[in-house]
């Protein structure tokens, strides 16, 4: 069951995947941690300062180990691209690109394979990439109802679909299907996740459920608590952290504090943050527990 990110870095776990058709260059990023104080050439290495509203660039680090975020942004400033490395490798570890059509709505999302998307498929018969087409009910509207994408390996083709609920302009709940041409039953569900909120938009709880083909039921199998700031959230991009993957959450505001329970285990992440004179965060530190963990924030603005 695939988890969305919806809080800070360290619990960036899980992704969808993407696919090849689609031309793809990983941007190279700089590996410093000293955050600049302004526009331009920051300290930290590509870009970027502590003040300013456009994230572009984000920093998690660990003793001598860093996880490194950008960002990019369309001309409307609207939320286009994220990569993701690790210090140690140019690799991304992560990657995601929309396209939107003049309205400015998602019509197609490109993402990094998650092989666990398609299980019984060796790995070198899969592309690095999938290609999702996002589907609306009408030309207009902007509440997208699913999104769909075929791998074509030598064997078999296989389909990876999320079909979306809604309350209000609120995605409740996600479902995801997997299905493939060697396969002739109906598809089944493999997994299905729901989402709580606040007033501002913010996911303040996620459940996330397998799928049991034998009783036909979903099954609990994490719980993940949210508990959120009163600042500004630099990514608050709502529904689409369903499409691109961020690192962060997505509604009016940041996460300081998350709990995930599953397996019978918790475990507890914290956040303090240092906010900017626009008050979006420009530095923190993240504390985890089982494992405990410690990690520096770092964020950077245009």
């Amino acid at each position: 069951m695939k988890k969305h990110i919806v809080t800070a870095f360290i619990l960036l776990i899980a992704f969808t995947s993407c696919q090849k058709e689609l031309s793809y260059t990983v941007d190279q990023v700089g590996t410093g941690t000293n955050p600049g104080t302004g526009g331009g050439t920051g300290g930290g290495g590509t870009g970027g300062g502590s003040n300013g509203s456009i994230l572009v660039r984000a920093v998690q680090t660990q003793g001598n180990d860093s996880t490194i975020f950008t960002y990019e942004y369309d001309s409307n400033s609207k939320l286009i691209k994220v990569n993701a490395f690790e210090s140690a490798s140019p690799t991304a570890i992560y990657y995601g690109r929309v396209y939107r059509d003049a309205t400015g709505r998602v019509t197609t999302a490109v993402q990094k394979i998650d092989v666990g998307l398609f299980p019984g498929i060796p790995t070198g018969f899969l592309p690095d990439s999938v290609v999702y087409s996002i589907k609306y009910p009408t030309t207009t509207s902007t509440n997208f109802t699913y999104k769909i994408a075929k791998v074509v390996t030598p064997a078999v083709t296989v389909y990876d679909s999320v079909v979306y609920t809604y309350s209000g302009n609120n995605i409740i709940s996600e479902t995801n299907y997997n299905y493939s041409t060697a396969i002739t039953t109906a598809p089944e569900p493999s997994g299905k996740t729901t989402y709580a909120y606040d007033a501002n938009g913010n996911v303040t709880q996620s459940l996330i459920y397998n799928y049991n083909s034998t009783t036909s039921q979903f099954e609990l199998e994490e719980t993940n608590n949210y508990t959120m700031d009163t600042k500004l959230n630099p990514l608050a991009i709502g529904k689409e952290f369903l499409l691109i993957e961020t690192g962060w959450g997505s509604g009016a505001n940041n996460i300081i504090n998350s709990t995930n329970l599953s397996g019978g285990v918790t475990t507890t992440a914290t956040i303090n943050f240092l906010y900017n004179t626009s008050n979006f965060p420009k530095s923190g530190t993240l504390v985890e527990t089982n494992p405990t963990a410690t990690y520096n924030l770092a964020l950077y603005y245009n």
